[in-house]
């Protein structure tokens, strides 16, 4: 009796997932789109299999969105879906840290969330810091102000990142799939890279221009 209790909290929190209407308008110009091709993920079912990978700025805030070919369930889940970002030199590879899938280099930072037995919907931050492993720090996306949802089906996936967060600038996105639970890690599915830029939030901006005319108004007293 147990046994079916434990069941029926996990089938609920896996149905749980699945939210309701996305933040962003995916529909707005803007958006920038990389389409995967279905059914090339290796092992992990459907629900590992990335169709897609988006990004707008909308606001002061970054949107990401991941679509599945199917909706995380019990039965047929990765046990980490990841944004890879590269925006500098340098960075770490999948021999360096058990959360880059195979094929990725020189990634700085990973937004994650995990789907497992273990950890039902652990969503973390991670900013490569170098050194043996772990390589990369390990933050509450909460505590950032990351937003996680995901839509009325539960294939898509969308990260919410307020201004400031990420560096400002050209940044390549992978999409992955992995489990790094077995023989240290399974890479299921990754994207090519999506090409982005991250403007500077509205404060920053106005800042730089007061800078700017306070350091013009300097040089023509001087």
């Amino acid at each position: 009796m147990k046994q079916l209790g434990s069941l029926a909290v996990l089938v609920g929190l896996f149905a749980g997932f699945a939210q309701g209407a996305l933040i962003a308008n995916w529909g707005a110009a803007g958006v920038v789109t990389i389409s995967d091709t279905s059914g090339d993920q290796n092992g992990g079912g459907l629900a590992a299999d990335i169709l897609s990978v988006k990004f707008v700025t909308q606001g002061n805030t970054n949107y990401f969105l991941m679509t599945l070919a199917a909706a995380p369930s019990p039965t047929s889940f990765s046990e980490a879906y990841i944004l890879n970002l590269d925006y500098t030199s340098g960075g770490a590879n999948a021999a360096g840290s058990d959360y880059i899938a195979n094929g990725l280099t020189g990634i700085d930072t990973l937004i994650d969330a995990h789907y497992s037995l273990n950890n039902l919907l652990g969503r973390d931050y991670h900013d490569y810091i170098g050194g043996a492993n772990p390589q990369f720090n390990t933050q509450n996306q909460s505590a950032l102000g990351i937003l996680y949802n995901t839509d009325a089906s539960g294939t898509q996936l969308e990260w919410a990142v307020p201004g400031g967060v990420l560096p400002n600038g050209v940044m390549t996105v992978f999409g992955s799939t992995i489990n790094p639970a077995i023989n240290r890690k399974v890479t299921h599915d990754v994207t090519i890279g999506l090409t982005i830029t991250i403007v500077p939030e509205p404060s920053s901006i106005a800042l730089w221009v007061m800078g700017a005319a306070a350091l013009g108004l300097r040089r023509r007293r001087a």
